[in-house]
């Protein structure tokens, strides 16, 4: 199996293949580290600019359609998950991209590479499929070559960890072949804890001193969890970018906001005797792993979709959902120095699980491509920083207030049919009935509103995209639960006084744009739209207009029919 590295000793019989390619119009591969800038591209290209209210041509609409807006977010949604790599398997691809870049490091001068393997449960998918595109790079000729010459060029040194760090190949090897086994002996532990940075930062002080002096040190992860111990992150990071050694972790990307996705599925349900029996399989702390949030803090306000033409669910799965970015620690860790995350993007797939513990990602979870992910990438800060980027703005600080209150219930599959029956009085029990279930959620929703209410006057000090379109998609998602909940007990109580239709035996509500009970909820309405539509029009590509979109194809008002 070739790889990048593969491309350095090219045989002279292929010099006149290599050119025919040139003369086709054969591009080169570039490496690039995720979240930065593409480089410039070679050939011409036509970029498609994104239409916004200050570049929109005077011919044309100044806001355009809202559907056209949503008809693009989708084809690229959908043309992100068609992606299919058929170069091998995920994490092989991610390994090839690892080992390029040690190939040009080994063009520069001597090479000591240290892997870092996790030996965890939760990672024995991952670790199998990157071992191997591992061991395929030690095979591959031109490092049997450097084994065969002797020059001791590329060193390799293999542990393995969890909770305590374990050597393979202890002392750096250059024999190919021995290197090569070392990375075929790791086992699965029983442990559940993966101490990543306390490994990371013992191998920095064994074989730190080697960077620089005698040779570069490339430290290289293979893990999908964020580690038991991020927080030495604030610690490691410093020391990794003093030095310039690069961390290359081949992982998983980060949950949208979430530590991880099957927290809330945890939580639903009765805890059965087969599934408490079931969590006892998987080693403690291993069953969940901790797998994000992408920032230092989660960001995301968690409100369930609203359903669209109640009693058909036609919303995606809002668990699963990927950040694009990976977990912030390691992500952190790995641009301290130079290097970068490779997150682990299967083609297809389900939720599964190995000896009871579940793996992220499942294949089915939605995906955002931007071409611009860089401008969208977290604070990569410490807590410290952190906290104080949250009191230089209140729209930031409401936000990471909201996000604090974790999920909350909206109005969800209300009643909507009510018959009059054989009394007033049966009539008025329903529809009793019905404003309960709206009272209950509404302190929740208005709890949320409370919150980022506050923060509204420093919306438009925002400089940062990723801030601006979060507490937009925020702020016009809580907007549009509100109204949705209150103008739907306005509704039930305008019956309750006698306003609905009249000489009607059976009263349906319907979802509309209409808001014949409040002029207040109407304007609420429009602004939920104008901060939603936003976030649609000038993030394209991000899980901020995916979301967005699937909240304004609900109504947010309603109106009666009556029979």
């Amino acid at each position: 199996m070739k790889t990048i590295a593969d491309l350095h000793f090219v045989p002279a019989k292929l010099l006149l293949l290599a050119a025919v390619c040139f003369i086709a119009g054969c591009k080169d591969t570039e490496f690039r580290v995720p979240g930065q800038e593409a480089p410039k591209p070679k050939t011409k290209v036509v970029v498609k600019k994104v239409l916004t209210e200050n570049n929109s041509p005077k011919s044309k609409k100044s806001k355009p359609e809202v559907k056209e807006e949503l008809d693009v977010i989708d084809k690229a949604y959908q043309a992100s998950r068609s992606t299919v790599i058929s170069t091998g398997s995920p994490e092989e691809v991610a390994v090839r991209k690892v080992t390029g870049e040690i190939g040009k490091s080994l063009e520069l001068g001597p090479v000591l590479v240290v892997w870092l393997l996790d030996r965890t449960a939760s990672n024995y998918k991952l670790l199998s499929g990157a071992t191997t595109g591992a061991k395929a790079w030690y095979e591959s000729q031109d490092v049997k070559q450097m084994t065969l010459e002797k020059n001791k060029k590329l060193q390799s040194v293999v542990a393995c960890f969890d909770e305590t760090l374990e050597y393979v190949l202890e002392e750096p090897e250059d024999d190919w072949q021995k290197v090569r086994d070392g990375l075929g002996k790791v086992t699965q532990s029983e442990s559940g804890k993966e101490m990543t940075f306390s490994t990371v930062k013992q191998v920095l002080d064994k074989f730190g001193p080697l960077h620089g002096a005698d040779r570069q040190l490339v430290i290289v992860i293979f893990t999908n969890e964020v580690g038991d111990d991020a927080k030495l992150v604030d610690e490691v990071a410093p020391l990794v970018q003093r030095k310039a050694i690069p961390i290359y972790v081949v992982g998983t990307a980060a949950p949208w906001g979430q530590p991880t996705p099957f927290e809330e599925q945890t939580r639903r349900g009765p805890r059965t005797e087969e599934k408490k029996a079931d969590e006892k399989v998987a080693p403690a702390g291993d069953a969940n792993p901790v797998l994000g949030p992408e920032s230092v803090f989660s960001e995301r306000v968690n409100l369930p979709l609203p359903v669209i033409g109640y009693g058909f669910r036609g919303k995606p799965t809002e668990e699963f959902i990927e950040s694009g970015f990976g977990p912030h620690a390691l992500e952190r860790l790995c641009r301290a120095g130079g290097g970068a995350f490779l997150p682990v993007r299967p083609t297809s797939g389900t939720v599964y699980g190995y000896g009871g513990t579940k793996f992220w990602p499942t294949g089915a979870e939605l995906r955002f491509e931007t071409p611009h992910l860089a401008k969208y990438a977290p604070d990569y800060v410490g807590e410290a920083e952190y906290q104080k980027l949250l009191s230089e703005n209140k729209a930031r600080g409401a936000l990471h207030e909201a996000a604090k209150i974790g999920k909350a219930e909206i109005l969800d599959n209300p009643d909507t049919q009510f018959q009059k029956g054989n009394s007033e009085a049966q009539l008025k029990r329903r529809l009793d009935e019905a404003q309960q279930a709206s009272a209950r959620v509404a302190p929740q929703i208005d709890r949320l509103y409370d919150t980022l209410v506050g923060g509204e006057g420093d919306r438009d000090k925002l400089t940062s995209p990723r801030w601006q379109a979060q507490f937009d998609y925020a702020f016009g998602r809580v907007l549009a639960a509100k109204v949705r909940n209150d103008s739907y007990n306005q509704m039930i109580a305008s019956l309750k006084a006698g306003k609905g239709p009249k000489d009607a035996t059976e009263y349906n509500l319907e979802q509309a744009d209409s808001f014949d009970t409040s002029s207040v909820l109407k304007k609420m309405a429009e602004k939920a739209k104008f901060y939603l539509e936003r976030v649609v029009k000038e993030h394209p590509g991000t899980p901020w207009a995916k979301m967005a979109a699937e909240d304004l194809k609900a109504p947010m008002g309603w109106k009666w029919q009556g029979t």
